[in-house]
């Protein structure tokens, strides 16, 4: 049974990453697009993939805490999410107002990217130590 849920729970941090990767490109896109339409059809698409990553947040975090401490798991992203809100707006304002929204969008992007590449990151580190762990029990075994 942990198996299975360990593969779901893989599959779910994938799908995430690739939304934030999906989001980067989209604000890539936007960023060269000087056309008033052409931005109106960038922002639709970036609010539905923002939606989709709202829904999918919700169904992230289950799978990653048990039942009885998903309250507690919940209230701290949310508190998490709006103290980063709070500390970093202030600093996104501030490099959008000293450059251009180009040059926002791009460090929004490389902010991301290192968020995701952390991810990665956390997954192969993950990958080594469980399979160090297999590998010491079968060892054990023999």
């Amino acid at each position: 049974h942990w198996s299975l849920q360990h593969g779901t729970r893989q599959n779910q941090l994938s799908l995430f990453n690739g939304f934030f990767k999906f989001k980067n490109l989209n604000f890539s896109v936007l960023a060269s697009f000087h056309s008033y339409f052409a931005a109106i059809g960038v922002f639709l698409w970036i609010g539905f993939h923002k939606g989709l990553r709202t829904v999918f947040m919700a169904l992230c975090i289950p799978s990653h805490v048990p039942l009885d401490r998903l309250p507690a798991a919940t209230g701290i992203h949310l508190l998490f999410s709006g103290l980063f809100y709070i500390f970093m707006g202030p600093v996104v304002g501030y490099v959008r107002d000293r450059t251009d929204v180009h040059i926002t969008l791009h460090c929004l992007n490389i902010t991301t990217y290192i968020c995701a590449t952390s991810w990665i990151l956390e997954k192969i580190i993950i990958r080594r130590r469980e399979r160090r762990a297999t590998d010491e029990s079968n060892d054990v075994e023999l």
